[in-house]
């Protein structure tokens, strides 16, 4: 199994287009095992001159899962309404045109590298829910995904990477709509959507590890699990926060020097995770960690933690495969 990495959750200065340092995390990157390719962020445009260092240090091997959540996110700061998912037709009809944008960056990136290499589009049910659960539905994502599905996407899947949702316990760190729904959604609409589970998304969501297994068997059951991301998440004071969508790493696991402690996402709660997908063939699993405290200045922790959270990856399917 080789694995996607969202590296840019983890590149230095992400911010800064000069940092010097941005060269050499990609050249580490490049170097590393197990990696089968990049999670690619869209925050609205997109253009091939942006990421110079990325395509400096390219491997033609890897493959791309190009998300849309950073730019989702960037868009409802501004237009609360905004989403596939939205039950007001201006936020909904905003949100389809933000995907036409979407469609052009995979033929652009598809281009560039010369082949069909964006394997799938991970879109998002936003937005967020409002306390009396108005603002989005079932419905107006099934009409989004009716229109956006038609559309020609050079070879990518189209999959919907499941947030936590809003529920009554607790405040959502996204409040997107339940796996449920989305599954109405999906079904109902007829197109050949998948979903991906985002483990630490649906930990968040249950508020127990058994939340990121029990939505990765519900998708399986409905035969449209197609990608599984892992990023965690912790119960417990810490750097990354407490029930925070910060994409912990692993805790430390065997001899492995890069980990965070705390973290729920461990070698155990991976491989149950492995074994709920089954032996049928997902598109893509992978990997969107940061480093925490924050450092601009070096690269040293980053690849590290990269490293070993790859390596522990490639460990626990391995075992899994072997049992099963």
């Amino acid at each position: 199994m080789r694995f996607i990495l969202g590296a840019y959750t983890t590149c230095p200065s992400l911010n800064d287009k000069d940092s010097p340092l941005k060269d050499a995390y990609w050249e580490k990157i490049k170097t590393l095992p197990f990696l089968g390719g990049i999670e690619f962020p869209f925050w609205g445009d997109f253009a091939i001159s942006q990421e110079p260092w990325v395509w400096k240090n390219w491997n033609n091997d890897w493959n791309i899962v190009l998300t849309t959540i950073p730019g989702v996110m960037r868009s409802l700061e501004t237009q609360p309404k905004f989403g596939l998912a939205s039950m007001d037709e201006d936020g909904r009809h905003s949100a389809i045109k933000f995907m036409e944008k979407v469609r052009q960056t995979v033929h652009d990136l598809n281009n560039h590298v010369g082949r069909k290499a964006v394997i799938a589009v991970a879109l998002a049910s936003a937005p967020r829910r409002s306390i009396q659960r108005t603002e989005s539905s079932a419905n107006a994502l099934k009409q989004s995904l009716e229109k956006i599905a038609s559309w020609n996407w050079d070879g990518a899947s189209l999959v919907i990477e499941h947030c936590d949702a809003q529920i009554p316990d607790h405040l959502p760190e996204k409040g997107f709509l339940t796996l449920e729904e989305e599954t109405q959604a999906v079904r109902h609409s007829g197109t050949p959507v998948g979903i991906s589970v985002n483990w630490g998304r649906s930990v968040l969501e249950h508020r127990h590890v058994d939340g990121a297994i029990q939505h990765i068997e519900y998708a399986r059951q409905h035969g449209l699990l197609q990608g599984l991301m892992f990023s965690g998440c912790t119960d417990k004071e810490s750097p990354y926060g407490i029930w925070k969508d910060s994409h912990m790493p692993p805790p430390q696991e065997g001899n492995r020097d890069y980990f965070a402690d705390h973290s729920l996402m461990s070698a155990k709660e991976i491989k149950r995770a492995f074994s709920a997908c089954g032996k049928e063939s997902l598109i893509y699993a992978g990997l969107k960690i940061t480093s925490r405290p924050y450092q601009n200045n070096s690269i040293v922790r980053p690849v590290g933690l990269i490293n070993d959270s790859l390596s522990l990856l490639h460990e626990c399917f391995n075992q899994f495969n072997q049992i099963h």
